[in-house]
């Protein structure tokens, strides 16, 4: 099941016994999503953005926190950066 708020984004997202959650700045743009399993949090990804000159984001870089792992190769405290995604955009005059 998908839960949407009043402007369209998604802000919650249900698959069996998972829940994610979905946080937006204020241009739209996705900060953080947050995995819950069981009741507690299973992974936190954050997101920031390089930006051209009329706002549209050209990269995004997303971190990792597993904040209740404890077999994981990380500390609970630790933020792992895990991708950058490339975006060209076209302007037409």
């Amino acid at each position: 099941m998908r839960v949407y708020d009043s402007i369209g984004d998604l802000v919650t997202w249900y698959l069996e016994d998972v829940k994610i959650t979905f946080e937006y700045d204020s241009d739209g743009k996705v900060k953080q999503q947050i995995q819950w399993k069981k009741g507690q949090i299973e992974i936190r990804s954050r997101f920031r953005y390089k930006v051209d000159e009329r706002g549209n984001w050209i990269e995004r870089y997303k971190s990792l926190n597993y904040p209740n792992v404890t077999n994981a190769p990380v500390r609970p405290d630790e933020w792992i950066e895990v991708s950058t995604v490339y975006r060209e955009t076209e302007y037409y005059y």
